[in-house]
C-alpha cells in the first residue's frame, strides 16, 4: 500500500498489490481537485455532509458517518459532533484518518469503536488538534506508524520532540505493510505535498 500527500489534508491511498485494485482519497483542501487525479479514484471520503466535487459515476463518495465495504475495504466512518473519524480496513491494514474532534480527549466508546490501528493520520495544527493533544490521542490509540498532517514546520518540530522522534527529512510518499511495521516502537513519517 502507498501513501502519499496531496494537501495539507489530503492523502491518496492505493493499493497496488492485492486485487481488486484500489485507490482511495481522503480529506480536502480548498483547491480545485485535478481531474486526472480522480480518475484513477475509487473511494473520496470527505468531512460530515461537505458539498463534493462532480465526481464519476464510478467514485462512491462517503461524507456521512456510518460502515462501508467497497471493493473488498471496510471503512467505518465515526460522527465526532461536526466531524467524522475515518478508519479503514485495507485487507488487513488499518488506518485511521483524524482531522479535527469536537472534544479534544478522546473518549472510551469512539476509541473502542476503533479497535487496533496500524497508521494514525492525525492533524497536528494549533487550529485543529494542537501537538500536545495529539500526543496524547496517539498514545490512547497506540498505532505504529503516524503520519500528521495540517502543520506549520514549527508545529512539525515540536510535535517530534514531544514524541521523542529525530527530526526527519520529509518524503514523497511511502510504502506500508502492517507486518514490517514494528510493534514495540511508534514511527513517525512526514510527508511532502505532492
Amino acid at each position: 500500500m502507498f501513501i502519499t500527500r496531496l494537501g495539507q489534508s489530503q492523502f491518496l491511498i492505493k493499493d497496488k498489490v492485492k486485487q481488486p485494485k484500489v485507490s482511495i482519497m481522503v480529506g480536502r483542501d480548498n483547491k480545485e481537485l485535478n481531474n486526472s487525479l480522480l480518475k484513477d479514484v475509487h473511494v473520496c471520503l470527505f468531512g460530515l455532509g461537505e458539498s463534493v466535487p462532480e465526481l464519476s459515476n464510478d467514485v462512491f463518495l462517503v461524507n456521512y458517518p456510518g460502515e462501508y465495504d467497497v471493493k473488498d475495504v471496510m471503512i467505518k466512518g465515526i460522527q465526532d459532533g461536526k466531524h467524522i473519524i475515518y478508519k479503514l480496513d485495507i485487507f488487513g491494514e488499518k488506518i485511521v484518518y483524524l482531522e479535527g474532534l469536537d472534544n479534544i480527549n478522546i473518549d472510551d466508546q469512539k476509541l473502542e469503536q476503533l479497535g487496533e490501528a496500524h497508521v494514525l493520520i492525525i492533524s497536528i495544527s494549533k487550529d485543529d488538534i494542537d501537538v500536545k493533544s495529539a500526543a496524547k490521542i496517539i498514545n490512547r490509540i497506540e498505532p505504529r506508524l503516524v503520519i500528521p498532517m495540517n502543520y506549520q514546520e514549527e508545529e512539525l518540530v515540536q510535535f517530534l520532540k514531544i514524541l521523542g522522534v529525530d527530526h526527519q527529512v520529509e518524503e514523497e510518499s511511502i510504502q506500508i505493510q502492517s507486518d514490517s511495521l514494528s510493534e514495540d516502537s511508534l514511527s513517525v513519517k512526514a510527508l511532502k505535498i505532492s
